[in-house]
């Protein structure tokens, strides 16, 4: 959809259904062979895992869909993509679907591409409140020291947030990308089990955490070493005073130094769009549960 910063786009972008799988493995491996899925050994695991690809051209290739053994439960999860370019991949990962029992969705991950919009550079921050040691922000740079990838969220909790140059991302895997593309940017919202029935409010929610720092609109000098610290240097914060941090986080929640013109407009196309949305999400659980 074009806007006033630029193309914004929404989209559900991945599914992770999980079920019971009766097999062994050895005969699950034979089906999974018959199916065209790569055996994935791993001495770690109790399980071998597969992987179903997609060639792109020559020798690069793409993964599309992931079967992988539950940590410590007797379940499989089984990752896939919505978009899927062909009916050997829909059938595919239908027959993977079919044998498992009690299966049931545990995340969705909703996608806003930001294409040509006025604020490029990964320039963007998530903000959260209430850091702990669980609570995690990663950025990966890449050889120019640029923010190419970040992570938020608790490492085993029911939202975290992935924010990355799609640019950069499709240029390393060689994939074709639009003339008029000059610059894009990615920010997945992932959502587990609970989160997933109610996955358009979360979302929104989640937005609210997307900003553009902009620093030196805060006034009081006091306020800005306190916003700075929270956002640039989260450790910190659990030295603050409960007062202290209180007022921090009120001033982050009310987006003092902050240019929020991303996240109220991808909150515009997400409404726009939540049908549209909504209805992928129930014609692929539709289709994969099709025999």
């Amino acid at each position: 959809m074009q806007t006033e910063i630029g193309q914004v786009d929404v989209k559900l972008d991945r599914i992770t259904i999980t079920g019971v799988i009766e097999e062994s493995n050895q005969t699950l491996e034979k089906i999974m062979g018959e199916l065209r899925w790569e055996l994935e050994p791993d001495l770690r695991a109790s399980a071998p895992w597969f992987r179903l690809t997609r060639n792109i051209g020559g020798d690069v290739y793409e993964t599309v869909a992931v079967l992988m053994k539950n940590e410590f439960q007797n379940s499989w999860r089984l990752d896939t993509s919505n978009h899927l370019n062909n009916g050997n991949e829909k059938k595919s990962i239908q027959r993977v679907v079919l044998m498992m029992k009690d299966r049931h969705t545990t995340r969705i991950d909703v996608a806003f591409d930001f294409i040509n919009c006025k604020y490029p550079g990964m320039k963007h921050v998530i903000t959260k409140r209430n850091v702990t040691k669980t609570n995690f922000t990663t950025n990966y740079y890449g050889r120019g020291g640029s923010v190419e990838t970040i992570y938020a969220g608790k490492r085993r909790s029911q939202a975290l947030i992935r924010y990355y140059d799609k640019y950069v991302e499709q240029k390393r895997a060689r994939k074709q990308i639009p003339e008029y593309i000059k610059n894009w940017e990615r920010l997945e919202l992932q959502l587990r089990s609970n989160k997933t029935g109610n996955w358009l409010k979360e979302a929104d929610l989640m937005l609210d955490n997307f900003k553009l720092p902009e620093y030196e609109k805060i006034e009081k000098i006091d306020e800005l070493v306190n916003v700075v610290i929270a956002i640039e240097h989260p450790e910190i914060l659990k030295r603050f005073s409960k007062n202290r941090k209180s007022k921090t986080n009120k001033l982050i929640e009310a987006n003092s130094g902050f240019n929020v013109e991303y996240a109220e407009t991808a909150k515009k196309v997400l409404k726009n769009d939540a049908e549209k949305v909504q209805k992928e999400i129930d014609e692929f659980l539709l289709l994969l549960n099709r025999k």
